[in-house]
């Protein structure tokens, strides 16, 4: 078994999330200059930046409608990735931060859907189905310090074994 598979599922697919939003640190995205895409320790330790990106993995539910039954059953979840992009533009930048937040957006959900064949939602062969949800400002202080892109993602483990994933 590789390290990679002897991880639960739902870390594979944070894992593929992490790998795809990594390549908005390329030049391949010019108008986004992501400086990098962290995922928190435990101490949630990090200081917000400009076109930073940090990824958590937020609230699981049981998807009674996608498990099966079998033996042993598949239980399906749907689990919810957050992707904050912190955008913080100087005071004195005229570009208005709608534009910012419209083309960090457009940048951030071609990263996730462009993994090179057309089942981008499958997360690798880890999941049943993922949709990025509309994006949610995170304001502080009376401005704008960016926004979150929920990221829906339906996948089914074997009841005995988070590790297997079951189609």
């Amino acid at each position: 078994m590789s390290l990679i598979e002897a991880r639960p599922v739902i870390e594979r697919i944070m894992r593929t999330v992490h790998q795809r939003l990594q390549v908005l640190l390329s030049d391949v995205y010019p108008n986004s200059p992501v400086c990098e895409v962290i995922r928190p320790t435990r101490t949630v330790s990090y200081t917000p930046k400009s076109w930073q990106i940090v990824l958590t993995l937020g609230e699981e539910e049981v998807n009674e409608a996608q498990g099966r039954a079998g033996n042993p059953p598949a239980i399906a979840y749907d689990a919810q990735i957050n992707i904050y992009c912190h955008l913080m533009p100087s005071e004195t930048d005229s570009t208005p931060i709608d534009e910012y937040q419209a083309i960090f957006y457009a940048d951030v959900v071609e990263a996730l859907t462009d993994s090179g064949d057309a089942g981008w939602w499958a997360m690798g062969g880890n999941a049943i189905n993922s949709h990025i949800q509309a994006r949610e400002g995170i304001a502080s202080d009376g401005g704008v310090d960016g926004f979150l892109v929920p990221l829906k993602v339906c996948y089914r483990v074997s009841e005995w074994s988070p590790y297997q994933v079951r189609y």
